[in-house]
C-alpha cells in the first residue's frame, strides 16, 4: 500500500527547484491537471511571495519515478501571519488561485495519498494541513472520503468557493442560444452600439506580443473601477502586480496567454485577461473605464472573447471562484472547491479540524433557508462586493 512508495520532504530551495524539472510531466499526467498547479505559476509564485515562506513540499516515488507530489509550504516562524500549519503552495496571499490539490499521477492515487499525508503529518512540524480551493472530486478528497483517512489522520472538509462555467458549443449562435432572453437582447444591442456606433476594435496584445502594454492597461482600467469604492482589491496591491506581469509573460511564451482590449479611437475602454490551457479557457480578471459604464464595454469584450475561444476550439470557459450574478448569466453550471482541513488522529486532531466541521454546519442550515431569502441574500453580498459588469435591464 502506502509503503511501498519512497516519500522524502522538500524543504530547501534547491530541492524545490530540482522537482520543478519533472513537475509538468506528473501535471499532465494526474487528474488534476490545470493551470494553476503548472510549474510556470507555481514557481512563478515562490519568486513573487515566497520571501516570508519556507517549502515543505513532499514528494512520492515508485523506484525512480516520481509519482506525487504534495505541494506544501508553512510561513516563516519570525512571520506574524494570521495561517499556520501546512498550506498549498498559492494560497494565503493577494494571488488566490482554484483548483489546488496534491499531484499525483493516474493508477497511482490510493497509493500517492496516504503516502503523502501520512509523510506530511510524520515528518513535518505543523499539526495540521489546512488545504484550500480544493476541488471537491479530486482524487485526494475521493480517497479521503472513500478510506475515511485509514487511520493515518482525522480529516473534516467545508464548502469554499463556487467556480461557474459553461462547455462551449462549436458555434457562436448556440451558444447565445443558451442565454436568457433579457441577456441575448442587451448584448446584441450593446454590441451593435459598441461596435457600429463607437467603431470599437478588438485587441489581442497576446498574438500582438505586446503583454506588457495589455498587463498594464488592465491593471490601470480595474483601478479606476475599483478605486475609492473598495479599500482592496486585486491590482492594488504591488505583490499582486508584480505576480501577474511575471506569469503572464511567461504564459505568452507558453501560448497560454489569452490578454484582450476594447479599443475606442485608439483608447482602451475594457480589458479582458485569462488563460488557454488545454482545452480550457479561464477567466482571471477584467477591468473597464468607469466612464463607459453606460455602454457595458466588459460585457461586449466578453461576448468577443467567447467568440474568438470558439473559434479556436475551446470547449470550456471557467469564470473561477465567486458564484456572483454577473458570472451565472455566462454560465449555466457551477462546480466546487472546498476547504480541507487534515490532521494526526486522535482527540487533539479532531479538536484542530472542528472549526472547519463547523463552517460546514453553518453552510448546510443556511442552504436550508427558502430560495427567495438565499437570493434575496446573494443580491445583497453582491450588491456590497460589486461585479466586472453586472446585466443591464432590458428597459
Amino acid at each position: 500500500m502506502a509503503d511501498t512508495l519512497r516519500t522524502l520532504t522538500i524543504d530547501d530551495l534547491p530541492g524545490f527547484a530540482r522537482i520543478g524539472e519533472r513537475w509538468d510531466d506528473l501535471c499532465r499526467g494526474s487528474a488534476s491537471d490545470n493551470v494553476f498547479l503548472t510549474w510556470d505559476w507555481v514557481e512563478t509564485w515562490w519568486q513573487a511571495f515566497g520571501a516570508t515562506k519556507e517549502p515543505a513540499a513532499v514528494a512520492a516515488y515508485d523506484g525512480d519515478e516520481l509519482v506525487g507530489i504534495a505541494p506544501l509550504y508553512r510561513w516563516r516562524p519570525d512571520c506574524r501571519a494570521r495561517q499556520r500549519g501546512l498550506l498549498l503552495l498559492g494560497s494565503g496571499d493577494s494571488v488566490s488561485p482554484d483548483y489546488l490539490s496534491f499531484i499525483m499521477r493516474r493508477g497511482y492515487e490510493r497509493v500517492a495519498a496516504p503516502a503523502l499525508l501520512e509523510h506530511a503529518l510524520k515528518h513535518g512540524p505543523a499539526p495540521v494541513l489546512d488545504l484550500r480551493d480544493v476541488p471537491e472530486d479530486s482524487p485526494l478528497v475521493e480517497w479521503l472520503a472513500e478510506d475515511g483517512g485509514a487511520g493515518i489522520c482525522c480529516w473534516t472538509a467545508a464548502a469554499w468557493a463556487e467556480c461557474p462555467y459553461v462547455l462551449l458549443p462549436a458555434r457562436w449562435e448556440d451558444y447565445e442560444g443558451n442565454l436568457s432572453s433579457n441577456m441575448r437582447y442587451n448584448l446584441r444591442r450593446r454590441t451593435r452600439r459598441m461596435l457600429d456606433q463607437f467603431g470599437a476594435r478588438l485587441v489581442r496584445w497576446h498574438v500582438a506580443g505586446d503583454t506588457r502594454r495589455g498587463m498594464d492597461e488592465l491593471a490601470r482600467l480595474h483601478r479606476a473601477r475599483w478605486s475609492g469604492r473598495a479599500e482592496r482589491y486585486g491590482f492594488s496591491d504591488a505583490g499582486y502586480v508584480e505576480f501577474h506581469h511575471r506569469v503572464a509573460e511567461r504564459f505568452a511564451a507558453r501560448g497560454w496567454l489569452r490578454l484582450f482590449g476594447l479599443e475606442v479611437d485608439g483608447r482602451v475602454i475594457a480589458a479582458w485577461y485569462g488563460y488557454r490551457y488545454g482545452d480550457k479557457l479561464y477567466y482571471y480578471q477584467s477591468g473597464f473605464d468607469p466612464e463607459w459604464q453606460r455602454h457595458s464595454p466588459g460585457m461586449v469584450l466578453k461576448s468577443l472573447v467567447i467568440q474568438d475561444a470558439i473559434v479556436e476550439g475551446t470547449r470550456e470557459l471557467d469564470l473561477l471562484k465567486g458564484g456572483h450574478s454577473y458570472k451565472r448569466a455566462w454560465a449555466d453550471r457551477s462546480r466546487r472547491t472546498l476547504r480541507v482541513m487534515i490532521a494526526r488522529p486522535g482527540a487533539r486532531g479532531r479538536l484542530l479540524v472542528a472549526p472547519v466541521w463547523w463552517q460546514e454546519q453553518k453552510r448546510r442550515i443556511k442552504a436550508m433557508l427558502p430560495a427567495r431569502t438565499r437570493a434575496w441574500l446573494r443580491k445583497l453580498r453582491d450588491r456590497a462586493q460589486g461585479g466586472e459588469d453586472h446585466v443591464p435591464s432590458a428597459h
